[in-house]
């Protein structure tokens, strides 16, 4: 059933009701079945509510890839409570922002919070902190989360550990009830062009968006499936793509906390996953590993790709490598996220993220008239469906301008074919005039990627701080490419010059090229234009 007033917490419910021994969560110490994990889940809820958390009230979590993630978040559902979700890389100063915005009774995070930052989150008037140690449910620590040796200062009143209070906690008998249009998530979005937005998902939205994905995957048997978690699940994409779908298929979430490819691999290795979800980025990763062909992918049989455009070269060579199939999709928080993805075992076309999904329907709108556009001509991607978010928090103006008469305005430009499979040129913010000449980035970005020695690319308008015409397209002077070579590989600025002269007009020949070790990224892995415009 794809629209359902049903709580999230059901999936997890029925789960555990059908396959009790079934492991759930895998971690580094082994792992939790649906039983365990609901019992855990149910402590959780019951410390909630003896702490007088309320239907509504926000409960924030900046956690990596832990079970712990996965127990707090399902524990908010279960209460009836609003899981606020960030990225728990970001800075100290944006975190205490975001936590603003949200007024969170509650924040549960790594033991690797410091006192003065801990302070400061009490000093808003959180309630409470609960701190978390990987070693609770994984035999090591993740390093690079949070850099440096546990702080040994002492904390402010408010803050609890982990494990004291699932040892004090009395289990919670029965799970809140509705859902419907109830909030389930707050999600922050990296904030990296002013201030952050919280984008509120319903418990529909995210349940509609679950049931898509699963629908569209007719080969998914619950019950049966692994997924191999290394999207983080406090972004949407890993929130309904990983978590929601692994719960509501009763599958294994083979969670890990680092994206190092070396770990990954050895985690596709060891426990055989089915399904794993990623980037373009992470996909490409696995690809350079020296000793890629000591390590076994041969369980994998599908693999969606979302968050960036998904280059051939990477879609093809990794499927040589898992024997899956790579699919591309497209979606954005504020879609829950997903909207758009290749079918699998269908027709697929390069470069395109494929059709809608079900119940969602898109149109590409004229930037002039802003009326829909027949198939072959450029514009921006709306879409409408049962996913979408009910707004942005407390910021009404902001969700006027985003939803209009039910329709989501994406920002992205956009094209579809006559099958109905849509195209996308990049956001509309990143699109540029040179002279009178019209540049997709995308497009230039594609062809540099195909160098044999290019890893990764970016093209920007330069210089930084160019105006825009009244469509928002900039009009800037030349083009900068940001080429991140492939380990192991030599190119020359000459070279790639050399490389688009025959390949490219020269109105879309980039004018400066930088190489870097690596492109910035945002705490939720996207390249950072605004750092590269900002450093160079």
């Amino acid at each position: 059933m794809l629209i359902s007033d049903r709580n999230l917490v059901q999936f997890l419910v029925e789960a555990e009701r059908d396959f009790p021994r079934r492991a759930a969560v895998w971690s580094e110490r082994g792992a939790l079945n649906y039983q365990q994990l609901l019992q855990e889940v149910r402590a959780m809820a019951g410390l909630l509510q003896a702490w007088g958390v309320q239907p509504g009230d926000r409960v924030f979590l900046l956690l990596p890839n832990w079970p712990q993630f996965v127990i707090a978040c399902e524990a908010i559902w279960w209460v009836g409570g609003v899981a606020a979700l960030s990225s728990p890389l970001i800075p100290a100063p944006l975190l205490i922002e975001q936590l603003r915005k949200a007024r969170p009774r509650i924040v549960i995070t790594s033991n690797r919070l410091d006192a003065t930052l801990a302070q400061s989150i009490r000093d808003l008037g959180v309630e409470r902190i609960i701190l978390s140690s990987g070693r609770e449910y994984m035999r090591t620590q993740v390093g690079w989360l949070f850099r440096g040796p546990k702080p040994k200062t002492s904390m402010p009143g408010g803050v609890h550990r982990w494990r004291a209070c699932m040892r004090e906690a009395v289990a919670s008998e029965t799970p809140y009830p509705e859902g419907g249009e109830r909030a389930a998530a707050l999600i922050f979005s990296g904030g990296t062009t002013g201030a952050p937005k919280g984008v509120v998902l319903s418990h529909r939205a995210l349940w509609a968006n679950t049931m898509q994905l699963a629908g569209w995957d007719e080969l998914m048997q619950r019950g049966k499936e692994r997924l191999l978690a290394a999207l983080p699940l406090g972004h949407a994409y890993g929130l309904t793509g990983v978590l929601n779908l692994g719960m509501h298929k009763a599958g294994t979430l083979i969670l890990s906390s680092s994206l190092k490819p070396d770990h990954l691999a050895d985690l596709s290795s060891r426990f055989h996953p089915t399904l794993f979800p990623g980037t373009p980025a992470l996909y490409a990763a696995l690809l350079n590993l020296p000793n890629l062909r000591s390590y076994n992918f041969k369980s994998i049989r599908l693999c969606a790709c979302g968050s960036a455009p998904l280059p051939v070269e990477v879609q093809e060579g990794f499927e040589r490598v898992t024997r899956a199939q790579v699919i591309e999709g497209f979606g954005l928080t504020e879609a829950g996220p997903i909207t758009h993805c290749s079918p699998p075992g269908g027709m697929r076309k390069q470069g395109s993220v494929g059709l809608p999904l079900a119940l969602t329907e898109s149109r590409i709108l004229s930037l002039s008239t802003g009326l829909p556009l027949p198939a072959g001509e450029i514009g921006e991607l709306v879409v409408r469906g049962p996913q979408l978010m009910t707004g942005y928090w407390e910021e009404p103006e902001a969700t006027a301008e985003a939803l209009r008469d039910g329709w989501l305005h994406t920002g992205d430009l956009g094209v579809t074919d006559s099958d109905g499979y849509t195209y996308l040129l990049g956001r509309m913010t990143d699109c540029c005039k040179v002279g009178e000449n019209l540049v997709y980035p995308r497009r230039i970005e594609e062809v540099i990627h195909l160098h044999p020695s290019v890893q990764e690319v970016a093209v920007l308008g330069w210089p930084a701080g160019f105006p825009r015409d009244l469509k928002g397209i900039g009009l800037v002077d030349k083009l900068h490419a940001f080429v991140v070579p492939r380990p192991g590989k030599k190119v020359s600025v000459d070279e790639l010059r050399q490389y688009v002269q025959v390949r490219l007009p020269d109105w879309l020949r980039p004018e400066l090229w930088t190489l870097l070790p690596q492109l910035p990224r945002t705490p939720f892995g996207k390249v950072s234009r605004l750092s590269l415009y900002g450093s160079y």
